[in-house]
């Protein structure tokens, strides 16, 4: 994979994480004196806050990415491959923790932890752990093509080393002898016209 491609993936699953945290995760039922049911929803931000965070990390991340050079590439993934996990775990565990949330969302709508069924688990929780680990998974295809791709650096290397090479090809631009062999060599002339009785002047 190119780095292009890694960077965009990044950027497409930080935002894809960022929308399923919004929707609703959790759905149960209360009541109150004054109403026999009340519906209760909890978001994915509010039963797993860690995947919002997961998702910034991917996103901060893969702009990292678009930017660094060599070692500062391999962090990149590795944060990519953390806020990715991070995003994968918070989902994961969500599912265990459905009732606790919909005790509290019921505290907060009627001041009673009461709830009149069992609280029940939308898709998205799912969605957000796949999400999660495309995101590791995308961060370890990019650590194996990381050597195949070429920083600012590098192309800046490379480019410097093929003009040295044209230079030293360029026809002409043979070594030339010292200021001080060039002095030795004219004074020798002068003294070989004048023996030969002619005027180097």
């Amino acid at each position: 994979m190119t780095r292009r491609a890694v960077v965009l993936a990044a950027l497409v699953l930080a935002v894809l994480v960022a929308a399923c945290a919004a929707p609703t995760w959790v759905l149960a039922t209360t009541s109150s004196p004054s109403v026999a049911v009340v519906p209760l929803s909890v978001t994915g931000t509010s039963v797993a806050p860690g995947a919002g965070a997961g998702a910034l990390v991917v996103g901060a991340a893969a702009l990292a990415l678009a930017l660094g050079r060599r070692w500062g590439q391999r962090v990149a993934l590795v944060a990519v491959a953390a806020g990715g996990a991070l995003v994968a775990v918070s989902a994961l565990a969500s599912l265990g923790s459905a009732h606790s949330a919909a005790l509290s969302a019921a505290l907060e709508a009627v001041g009673v932890a009461t709830l009149t069924g069992d609280a029940r688990l939308t898709v998205w929780p799912w969605i957000a752990a796949a999400l999660g680990l495309a995101a590791v998974g995308l961060a370890v295809a990019g650590g194996v093509s990381t050597r195949r791709w070429s920083g600012p650096s590098q192309r800046f290397e490379q480019a410097e080393g093929s003009a040295r090479s044209a230079e030293q090809e360029v026809p002409g631009t043979a070594a030339q002898p010292a200021p001080g062999v060039l002095a030795l060599q004219d004074d020798t002339a002068v003294w070989e016209a004048l023996s030969r009785g002619e005027d180097p002047t």
